[in-house]
């Protein structure tokens, strides 16, 4: 997953169980104080982190705690079938796919959609201007 899109998720709590899911591609064990340093969370956050992807994902994924974590997707899925959902319930990742869809967005109506304020959705586009600079494209709240 391209460090653009992972940067411009808005949302610290779907940010840390991506990062969590995508841990899964590297193969590895971590113990508790590396996924915690890698995530820069406290003990407790992780352990809720780890005890929300488990009920996330009862089947998908097998999670194993001990003095070392490991988190493995089950054959019959993949990574991404498991990090989209997620990443569709974050607000500036929400608003990015449906402008790749070539969905209209009104300004108005997003707030409204989104259940947030306006000042909170000027923000977002800060955000997603950030990635979409890279591509000659600005996202604007005023009409032209």
């Amino acid at each position: 997953m391209e460090k653009e899109v992972l940067n411009m998720i808005i949302n610290k709590k779907i940010k840390r169980l991506t990062l969590l899911l995508l841990s899964t591609q590297e193969g590895l064990t971590f113990t508790s104080e590396e996924l915690e340093k890698r995530l820069n969370v406290t003990k407790i956050t992780l352990k809720r982190d780890l005890q929300e992807l488990k009920e996330l994902y009862p089947i998908q994924l097998t999670i194993e705690i001990s003095e070392l974590i490991t988190i493995q997707v089950n054959e019959d899925y993949t990574i991404l079938e498991l990090v989209k959902p997620l990443l569709l319930e974050d607000p500036a990742l929400i608003i990015f796919f449906k402008l790749i869809s070539n969905e209209s967005l009104n300004f108005f109506e997003c707030c409204k959609e989104l259940f947030i304020s306006e000042t909170t959705l000027k923000r977002y586009i800060i955000v997603i201007n950030q990635y979409l600079t890279r591509y000659g494209i600005k996202l604007s709240y005023f009409p032209i």
